[in-house]
């Protein structure tokens, strides 16, 4: 292949489905070292700041989407990483002469020539083999976390700072703006970091709220600052999904809040296996985090626990593998 390759990715990011999918795509391309040329198919311009050298097409119907039928010039590799919770016409996704690659997080009816899959959940991993020449990367050793969070080691016994991060989903959003009504006193005497993504609404709000109540606001950092932020926290308080693998990984004591059952089924798998303390979604409380949040920054024992059990869970290194992976598939087009 002397020309670039041409990489479209199909990805979805807005206050409903939060950011997380557009994040793990960003951070795996990010990792592909073949050279490569990138069309961004997606439901919001958002993702423009994801993406920022790529051509961006909007979709406002992925039900109705047919690649076939756009004119993208050759395409070598169609990635696609959207939300499936309902029967999707894969077919669809299919480009003349590429291959056809889902980033997957539920199992079941998936029609692509390779699909990864790095959640926790085993129940997940189950897949109806409608290609027999389609492979699998399954499990934890594939979980697409960002390289900054394993390489950036948490070393933050003593600290007294709190870092939390926020989804931009429209549930996160809600639920901390009753926490940071409450100010900084609530978490005393742990200063507090608070991120959020470019995404987040109802940002000026925040940026008001954070000011009354002594809480230092973050936008859009990138991997390596959320990363360092996490390594000399005491305690961090994470929205379950990316951020809580992430967290993970970097070793930071974490406390998750979940929003929606299926981020809550993999919080609750970590935390059966002591990893996190989990608010479960039901009981998520703001005085239930402020609850965990002390019982973490003051028990050691439990800290230390805590840190095995995070790293048994997995590696950190999933991404890489998944990138070296799409290299090798890149590689042989050559």
């Amino acid at each position: 292949m002397n020309r670039q390759a041409h990489i479209v990715l199909c990805t979805n990011a807005d206050s409903e489905v939060g950011m997380g999918h557009a994040v793990r795509c960003a951070g795996l391309l990010n990792q592909v070292t073949t050279k490569h040329r990138l069309t961004v198919l997606g439901g919001d311009s958002i993702l423009t700041t994801f993406f920022p050298f790529s051509k961006y097409i909007n979709v406002t119907n992925w039900v109705n989407i047919d690649l076939a039928e756009m004119e993208l010039n050759k395409v070598d590799l169609v990635l696609v990483d959207i939300p499936i919770y309902k029967a999707r016409n894969w077919a669809a996704f299919r480009y003349p002469d590429s291959i056809l690659v889902a980033i997957d997080d539920h199992g079941g009816s998936v029609a692509a020539d390779i699909i990864f899959n790095g959640t926790v959940m085993p129940n997940y991993h189950h897949y109806k083999k409608i290609n027999p020449s389609s492979l699998y990367y399954i499990g934890p050793k594939y979980a697409l976390i960002r390289p900054e969070f394993k390489n950036t080691k948490w070393r933050g016994e003593g600290s007294n700072a709190l870092c939390i991060l926020i989804g931009s989903g429209a549930d996160a959003r809600n639920w901390v703006m009753e926490l940071v009504r409450g100010g900084s006193r609530q978490f005393l005497p742990l200063k507090v970091n608070l991120i959020v993504n470019n995404a987040f609404e109802s940002r000026l709000e925040l940026e008001n709220l954070c000011e009354k109540g002594d809480i230092q606001l973050h936008v859009g950092l990138d991997a390596e600052n959320i990363a360092k932020l996490f390594s000399i926290s005491a305690v961090a308080l994470v929205t379950a999904g990316t951020g809580l693998y992430e967290a993970i990984a970097s070793g930071v004591p974490v406390v998750a809040f979940p929003q929606i059952s299926d981020l809550s089924s993999q919080a609750e798998w970590f935390s059966s296996r002591g990893a996190c303390i989990d608010l479960t979604i039901n009981g998520c409380k703001v005085s239930d985090a402020v609850s965990a949040i002390n019982l973490l920054s003051k028990d050691q024992c439990l800290v230390n626990i805590m840190r095995r059990s995070q790293e048994e869970c997995f590696d950190g290194g999933g991404m890489v593998r998944v990138a070296k992976i799409l290299d090798n598939i890149l590689e042989k087009l050559k």
